[in-house]
């Protein structure tokens, strides 16, 4: 709040500028004052008053603290909040019953409930009768697994936001009876299996998971890098370096937008035509349009925007090294480890794409 202050005093005393941003500040005090459901962690406002625009979406993750004042929103908050916190299903079975929780940033999504329908009664002891026993109760498992895998493989398949991992309990001979039965598109996402208690906690769950999905989630980063990479490489269907990835976001070309998360670059913006480049804004307009209509912007966050507005998908690599307890902890003040892909990417200038279409 005394940053926003700030940002408005230093466009005063008076004038439409310093008008706007009052009212701005006004309109989201007010909404965090008394909108705000008090059980959230954080919230992403984007307000423009002068253009009838305020978006206010709660955060069950909190993001860092920032204020950005720009010609476009900086989106790269919402993108970390999604990849770091990916949603994920976790399926917690033993042979009478099964809960198959769906976790998204870290709290309950979705929780589905099934029970098995009993088992057969052990009568009799001897070695007929017990065989007969263990092969009823073997169809019983074999069932309930099948019943089971049928209500996760609607979930990934019939979802139109389906979850982008699949987690089960190491719980035996359910666990592999339930792998058996999922479909070809789902077993892809199984990332393991992992010991749970009856009745965990969100929260818990995901710190029992957290080194799965991180590991998943590294992979991920270094193989969008090398998928850049290649295609660039092949001369095909992948570009990079801030000009050529921007001109080819600009056109819709682009599939996927890879990007270092400490990527920043300056350059303008004509959003009339709309025009983008790199740098210090030119002295005659590069279209022949009018100078005034070109403005500064952050090229960062002008290319999460054009990537998420011509449907393409949004990569940010992480590039920090976690620290693990098999790794040197760094020298306070040192230099901080750089991840595997983001040392990739950096020989590609630091952003690149994968594309739809080549319009060379």
């Amino acid at each position: 709040q005394r940053e926003l202050h700030a940002l408005v005093e230093s466009h005063g005393p008076r004038g439409e500028t310093y008008d706007a941003l009052a009212a701005d500040l006004a309109r989201i005090t007010e909404f965090v004052e008394t909108q705000l459901e008090p059980n959230v962690n954080g919230a992403f406002i984007v307000a423009d008053g002068q253009q009838g625009v305020f978006e206010a979406i709660p955060l069950d993750v909190a993001p860092t603290p920032s204020l950005v004042l720009e010609s476009v929103p900086a989106l790269r908050p919402l993108v970390h909040a999604s990849e770091d916190y990916p949603t994920f299903a976790v399926v917690n079975a033993n042979q009478q019953e099964a809960n198959v929780w769906v976790i998204e940033r870290l709290g309950w999504s979705e929780n589905i409930q099934v029970a098995s329908d009993g088992y057969p009664r052990h009568q009799s002891t001897g070695g007929l009768n017990a065989q007969r026993y263990q092969n009823r109760a073997n169809e019983r498992v074999e069932a309930f697994a099948r019943t089971v895998a049928e209500q996760v493989n609607r979930l990934f398949m019939e979802s139109s936001t389906p979850p982008d991992y699949l987690i089960l309990s190491d719980e035996e001979p359910m666990a592999t009876a339930i792998a058996e039965h999922l479909h070809k598109e789902v077993s892809p996402k199984v990332l393991g299996r992992v010991v749970l208690g009856k009745d965990p906690l969100p929260t818990e769950i995901a710190a029992t998971v957290a080194p799965m999905i991180e590991a998943a989630e590294r992979q991920e980063e270094t193989d969008a890098v090398q998928k850049v990479a290649d295609n660039v490489g092949a001369q095909t269907l992948g570009i990079a370096g801030a000009v050529d990835t921007l001109r080819a976001l600009a056109n819709g070309q682009v599939q996927m937008l890879v990007m270092n998360d400490d990527f920043t670059a300056t350059g303008w913006a004509d959003y009339t035509l709309p025009l983008f480049g790199l740098g210090e804004i030119p002295a005659e307009h590069p279209a022949g349009g009018d100078v005034a209509n070109l403005r500064v912007t952050k090229l960062e966050d002008e290319a999460v925007r054009l990537a998420l507005l011509n449907g393409g998908t949004v990569e940010l690599i992480q590039t920090t090294e976690p620290v693990s307890a098999d790794r040197d902890v760094p020298r306070a003040g040192g230099e901080i480890p750089r991840s595997r892909a983001a040392t990739a990417l950096d020989g590609l200038g630091g952003i690149g794409a994968v594309l739809r279409y080549d319009m060379a």
